[in-house]
């Protein structure tokens, strides 16, 4: 299933194959920077530029059987919640890394039409100042989630290298929405 037609092509991993190097990929980049080994998502993005992975860009989803990663790690305090708070219509967006200049975009894209074709409506995300930045650049508007706070205990040992050295915060944003903002700005490059 192709989902976006630009180079580079981003497709979903379907073949273990497809899954066994873009974990790699995403794996590799997560060690040389944060020095952990990211869990793996449920679904995987992978674009593709002349036979090449230049980035990755996971998907999971909440189960009748399991939450959202997010929803384990941050405490939501339902006195004020400004925003749409419903797991089973959100997706979290995971796993996002990229070599190339321009690909970051590509992936968003990607993923944002992947996930509502899973009927999904809203992304939970954490990541940095800069992360932000350029994806409010892209026309991604995100919910003030400014009352949801982390909560460092239920961090894997493990993981708590990359919450120090990359400070992630919790975002949210609206899949539809975002989708249009991609577009134009995808439409602009």
């Amino acid at each position: 299933m192709k989902i976006l037609c630009d180079s580079p092509i981003v497709l979903p991993a379907i073949t273990s194959e497809e899954l066994t190097i873009g974990l790699k990929f995403v794996s590799d980049q997560y060690l040389r920077v944060f020095g952990v080994l990211p869990s793996p998502p449920d679904h995987l993005l992978i674009a593709w530029d002349g036979g090449k992975i230049v980035g990755t860009i996971g998907i999971n989803v909440c189960s009748p059987h399991s939450n959202l990663r997010l929803q384990n790690l941050y405490k939501f305090d339902n006195n004020q919640k400004v925003f749409p708070f419903d797991p089973s219509l959100s997706v979290e967006f995971t796993r996002w890394a990229s070599e190339t200049n321009g690909v970051a975009s590509q992936l968003l894209y990607a993923a944002t039409c992947f996930s509502i074709n899973l009927g999904k409506k809203f992304v939970w995300c954490e990541h940095g100042r800069i992360v932000n930045r350029v994806c409010r650049k892209y026309g991604i508007n995100f919910y003030d989630t400014s009352s949801v706070q982390r909560d460092d205990s239920k961090i894997e040992p493990y993981y708590l290298a990359f919450y120090q050295k990359a400070d992630p915060r919790f975002f949210m944003f609206n899949l539809d929405l975002s989708k249009s903002g991609l577009e134009q700005y995808l439409n602009k490059r």
